[in-house]
């Protein structure tokens, strides 16, 4: 097995896990580990400096790269070594016991695609708030996703710790570690090859709940996949089918609407089923909802917080609906004076074989950046983030059009480009290194990073990490 942890200013759990990795009661010989260190300004370097017994990419002078593509990159260079099996992936930010890679072997036996349960360590009061989404990361582990397992149905891999064997990685063709939405797709890409994600309690990764975020993909997202996967449909097929159909699967809010409206509806006129057996229904199902506390291991004191949830939720969609997110952007402009700097700029997109002509309005607001993506039919995305460097901006916007399929063609991304770290906040300056034919030899050739000309050529990654490499 080949291990590889990401890292990106995780200084202090790096410490912890890669003692851990190398402690494993898993024989030595059978694995190795491969740290990426990905744009850190937190010493890690030389935190691992003295580690023999650990492989480190140290990616630096340029910007963060990312998660997917730092895997990416690493799982090509090492796809040729000889009798390599499989890879396990972790974040630096969580730990894992002594036993972890033994029980990763072991069931890395009947299935080819393995998601570790991560378990939050509380290592502080926790808010009103922080109990109610604690006490439901707890029964949609301990239960949901537990009871699916037990089916033999896929659950949504978690690529904060996860294994997967080099066969299926092959087959599949590539890595998605972007977020929850990413890895929903990628759950169902694997599942289109026959195989499912498997997942137990024995297996699990520890993580301080400060850095446990809120795993649940967007609607909108969810509704987009079905409209894709759903000409995948194939009954012979019963997981998939099921996968599929489960990206329309009513929250709990819906369903206690929904059962709502059938008990008052059906009360006063029959509809497709009577009153009372809609009334039955209604109470199997919160006497199997008291049953998966028990089994979720939800103490007494914490029943309160799991049947706020569904309040939580509607003050969730409450505040980020577009109107009160509205009102509180106002709001904080009118208390907020800031300054606002805008440049339009034209750049050329790419789909691998046309170019298309487009622009992108970078935006600073009181220091922080956002970008505004323009295509030719007057269509705008805006990053969703607001980011203290231009770069960090552009390389947001740069993963969402990978998602369609499509390139920016601007200087950041071209292999001849030489960013310029001169200590600014935007950081958009650079150097281009092409040998131009009427070149002066020891020229300095400046340039910007929204530009580009003829002689783009995309970056290749791969060659950088192995000169990291033999450094």
């Amino acid at each position: 097995m080949c291990v590889i942890v990401y890292s990106h200013n995780n200084k202090d759990t790096l410490e912890q896990l890669v003692k851990l990795l190398k402690s494993q009661d898993y024989p030595s010989s059978c694995y190795s580990v491969y740290v990426i260190l990905d744009n850190c300004t937190d010493d890690s370097e030389v935190l691992l400096a003295s580690e023999l017994n650990i492989n480190v990419f140290n990616i630096q002078n340029m910007d963060t790269v990312g998660k997917t593509q730092a895997y990416s990159v690493l799982v090509e260079k090492l796809s040729q070594v000889h009798g390599l099996d499989a890879f396990v992936f972790l974040d630096a930010k969580y730990y894992v016991r002594h036993d972890f890679l033994t029980d990763i072997n072991f069931y890395l036996q009947k299935h080819a695609a393995i998601s570790s349960y991560i378990e939050p360590i509380v290592t502080r009061k926790l808010s009103f708030v922080e109990k109610i989404r604690f006490v439901y990361e707890k029964y949609m582990t301990n239960f949901v996703e537990a009871m699916r397992a037990k089916m033999g149905l896929s659950n949504i891999i978690n690529t904060n710790a996860f294994a997967i064997k080099k066969q299926l990685l092959d087959k599949v063709g590539y890595i998605a570690a972007d977020g929850i939405n990413t890895e929903l797709k990628y759950t169902l890409d694997i599942s289109s090859k026959g195989e499912r994600i498997f997942s137990t309690p024995d297996l699990r990764a520890y993580s301080d709940f400060t850095n446990c975020t809120h795993r649940y993909p967007d609607l909108g997202k969810r509704f987009e996949l079905f409209g894709t996967y759903i000409k995948q449909f194939d009954f012979r097929r019963f997981n998939h089918v099921e996968l599929i159909s489960s990206l329309i699967a009513p929250n709990w809010l819906a369903v206690i609407l929904i059962y709502a409206l059938l008990i008052y509806h059906t009360f006063h006129v029959y509809f497709i089923a009577d009153f009372k057996t809609v009334l039955i229904q209604a109470v199997l199902l919160i006497i199997a909802s008291f049953a998966g506390m028990l089994t979720a291991n939800i103490k007494t004191k914490e029943i309160g917080y799991l049947f706020l949830y569904p309040g939580y939720t509607i003050c969730r969609l409450v505040y980020n609906f577009p109107v009160f997110a509205w009102i509180r952007t106002v709001i904080k402009k009118a208390s907020e004076p800031s300054t606002v700097e805008k440049m339009l700029v034209d750049v050329w997109v790419t789909d691998g074989k046309k170019n298309f002509p487009c622009k992108l309005e970078l935006v600073s607001t009181s220091g922080l950046s956002s970008v505004t993506f323009i295509n030719t039919k007057g269509k705008k995305y805006t990053t969703k983030n607001n980011h203290l460097r231009m770069t960090d901006a552009l390389h947001e916007l740069s993963n969402k059009l990978s998602e369609h399929g499509l390139m920016l063609k601007i200087c950041q991304c071209c292999k001849y480009f030489q960013p310029n770290i001169d200590g600014s906040t935007n950081m958009v300056k650079g150097f281009c290194n092409y040998n131009f034919t009427d070149r002066v030899p020891g020229d300095v050739l400046q340039t910007l990073i929204w530009n580009t000309c003829e002689q783009y050529e995309n970056l290749n990654v791969v060659s950088l990490f192995q000169s990291i490499g033999k450094k």
